[in-house]
């Protein structure tokens, strides 16, 4: 599936202890601190891209270079009527302990664990996860979350 559409990243300025979300790959969104501000971070020369570095939150692991058109500031929260606007079909991002998975939102699962639980296709699974963990797919496009269409790719 093609990446998310994300532009204007780098008019972003984020600053050391940011708290970001980085798309280590398609459709999934690790959350991260930054460690460097984006204005000492690398800028684009010639054939590569603007980078910043992060470090994964929790981990333990060393800061790393991302390409700053694949970080984004957190995503608001949910609208108070997003569960009632909520269809079928609809694109959504589901938290998963990997970070915020796009996917499809399903029919509810019969016999979860959960009783607010729905189906979620993401990364090609289905998943339980519950309501409180869903949000509105969003993309970070020149400076501004702008809701993603229903008829994106997930």
């Amino acid at each position: 599936p093609d990446p998310p559409r994300q532009s204007g990243l780098s008019m972003t300025a984020f600053k050391e202890g940011d708290v970001v979300e980085y798309s280590a790959e398609a459709g999934l969104f690790e959350q991260c601190t930054v460690a460097l501000p984006s204005t000492a971070s690398v800028p684009p020369t010639p054939g590569h891209a603007a980078t910043i570095l992060l470090r994964r939150s929790g981990d333990g692991s060393g800061p790393f270079q991302a390409p700053l058109s694949k970080v984004r500031p957190p995503a608001p929260p949910p609208p108070d009527d997003f569960e009632a606007q909520l269809a079928v079909g609809a694109l959504v991002e589901a938290s998963t302990p990997d970070g915020w998975a796009r996917g499809r939102w399903l029919e509810p699962v019969p016999g979860s664990a959960a009783p607010l639980s729905v189906q979620l296709a993401a990364d090609g699974v289905v998943t339980s996860v519950a309501r409180a963990d869903v949000r509105p797919a969003r993309d970070w496009v020149d400076g501004e979350w702008r809701a993603t269409p229903d008829d994106a790719p997930a």
